[in-house]
């Protein structure tokens, strides 16, 4: 119905809250079962349909195991985590070894908020409306802080890592507020060798945006055309379903290169497909 020609396809409910579980045999079962199902449903179509690996990183050593048996068993093209799990933040040390087997495996690491507790300002609000708009951005500003910040892409010069459903119009704000710091703290950030907005341009990091932003081009001017990818928000109650794809198509403001690059050749390079 919308013409894509290819979907990565990503969890909802489950993915939003297994991070969270206390249980970590659960979570660990859970994230199994779920990946064989979605293993299932995209071999209805493996040519247009691919998976996106569900993991309990509150299990840093399962997740190794559940990550290479998605990607070797299951054909899976990347992972999804949480901005932060069981108390740790995404550069933690545990998380290496995860880190390292998805540069081994080729596929990039995808973040996307949480809803559980504790997420960026959620414990500050009861209603929902502030609860998520902030989580969602605030969340990923963070941990792109803590990838850069914490020195990942620098011990890992092959892994991609992509920040998604926060819109994109937070980056460049974010890129300049963590290079301004840079400039007169950054011997509190060891494991990097350059400013931030170096790491956040580089072939390492992605960002989707939304059909409708006002700011994209403003945007990819800032940040670059090649680190933006499209995402539907389907099945979500504010997706633009049926129309996610000619929101972005019909833009006047867009020419036909970009819309190459926004629509499908971003996409392709980051999953590998």
């Amino acid at each position: 119905m919308e013409g894509i020609d290819t979907a990565v396809n990503f969890g909802t409910t489950v993915f939003l809250s297994l991070p969270f579980l206390e249980n970590h045999d659960l979570a660990c079962a859970i994230a199994r079962a779920y990946n064989n199902w979605l293993a299932d449903y995209c071999r209805t179509d493996a040519r247009r349909l691919k998976g996106v690996a569900l993991v309990a990183m509150q299990e840093p050593a399962e997740a190794v195991k559940e990550l290479t048996r998605c990607v070797k068993e299951l054909g899976f093209v990347a992972v999804a985590v949480a901005g932060h799990s069981a108390g740790r933040n995404l550069d933690h040390p545990d998380f290496y070894p995860f880190y390292a087997k998805a540069e081994e495996l080729g596929v990039p690491v995808c973040v996307h908020v949480g809803s559980g507790r504790p997420a960026a300002a959620a414990d500050r609000f009861d209603n929902p409306f502030f609860v998520h708009a902030t989580t969602h951005a605030f969340e990923q500003m963070i941990g792109v802080m803590c990838i850069v910040g914490g020195g990942i892409l620098e011990r890992y010069p092959k892994l991609k890592v992509a920040f998604l459903e926060a819109g994109a119009g937070w980056v460049p704000y974010w890129m300049e507020r963590l290079d301004e710091h840079y400039e007169y703290m950054a011997p509190a950030v060891p494991l990097m060798k350059k400013p931030f907005s170096e790491y956040m341009r580089s072939e390492q990091v992605y960002y989707s945006f939304e059909p409708d932003e006002h700011t994209l081009n403003f945007v990819m001017d800032y940040v670059g055309e090649d680190r933006l990818v499209f995402a539907s928000d389907y099945n979500h109650g504010d997706s633009k379903f049926p129309h996610t794809v000619e929101a972005v198509t019909g833009r006047k403001n867009l020419s036909e290169s970009q819309l190459r690059k926004l629509m499908g050749d971003n996409a392709a390079r980051l999953y590998n497909i």
